[in-house]
């Protein structure tokens, strides 16, 4: 998370804001349709995540068919759905299921009963509209750069991996932004790479074996105590500095987050989110 604070300092006061892993390879007119999509969100805050569809490492030229698209491009989006406990007890943000895109059209858009004649000439008109998603996927995160401001990264989660995710979501829906999964998917990541080097690793070679494992656990309560969880006690005080601008937002309760997104810390279960899964809108929302 260290590292998306410091690449948020480079911010230098575009309109938008993009987060991206990287082994990402972008659609074509990738930013036209993001920014067109994002338009479509219904909400004055909203924020675009989910975790990318899988795509090569080393993406290459595709024929010389200039319409040719790859397989993932303008997909629909996968949402976020589900989360459970891991290692440490901290909550892994989980689903890659592609949820039906169901009564998410805008009013007047009838492609499914008009003509295909009629449907070809709406077809610019007829676009899924952004749905709901009660978690962020650090793979992909898209708003307008105001969130910069509301929700600052937190530089005093280093070596965070899984717990990133958690943290942000819950700041982001407290101080008052809505989460949605993109309704196409505009970028791919390339996951696995095999016998390529990862970040835990390169702690390991610097500083030794272990390494990441230690420090992500000595962090982890941070994150933990922002949240909820229950009897949390922090060794250094320092992990507790600075509250009052990397916390919580103040817009929305975090006892309407924890219910929306189907999470009891004390009972450690999995979260289903079935209005998520459904296509629906969280139960409850407290606007600003």
């Amino acid at each position: 998370v260290f590292g998306r604070y410091l690449g948020s300092l480079l911010w230098f006061q575009e309109h938008f804001y993009m987060q991206v892993d990287a082994h990402t390879t972008f659609a074509h007119n990738w930013d036209s349709i993001l920014i067109h999509d994002y338009a479509l969100a219904p909400s004055s805050k909203p924020i675009f995540s989910h975790y990318p569809p899988s795509g090569p490492q080393r993406p290459g030229p595709l024929n010389d068919n200039p319409y040719q698209v790859y397989h993932w491009e303008l997909a629909p989006g996968v949402c976020m759905c589900d989360a459970g406990f891991a290692e440490y007890d901290i909550l892994r943000v989980g689903s890659m299921q592609r949820y039906p895109f169901i009564e998410f059209y805008p009013p007047g858009c009838k492609n499914n009963q008009e003509t295909k004649e009629e449907s070809e000439n709406k077809k610019n008109e007829c676009f899924a509209l952004p749905r709901f998603s009660p978690f962020i996927g650090a793979g992909f995160v898209f708003a307008n750069a105001s969130f910069l401001f509301d929700v600052p990264f937190d530089p005093f989660t280093p070596f965070i991996f899984m717990g990133e995710e958690l943290d942000f979501s819950t700041r982001l829906w407290t101080a008052g932004w809505d989460l949605f999964c993109p309704p196409r998917s505009i970028l791919a990541h390339a996951y696995l790479r095999k016998q390529k080097p990862k970040f835990w690793g390169a702690l390991q070679r610097s500083i030794g074996a272990g390494a990441h494992n230690s420090l992500q656990a000595y962090v982890l309560p941070r994150v933990k105590l922002k949240v909820g969880y229950p009897n949390i006690q922090l060794d250094q005080s320092s992990l507790a500095s600075h509250f009052d601008d990397f916390g919580l937002g103040t817009l929305r309760p975090l006892s309407d987050y924890l219910r929306i997104a189907d999470l009891d810390f004390h009972s450690k279960r999995h979260a289903h989110v079935s209005w998520c899964k459904s296509g629906h809108h969280p139960p409850l929302l407290h606007r600003s």
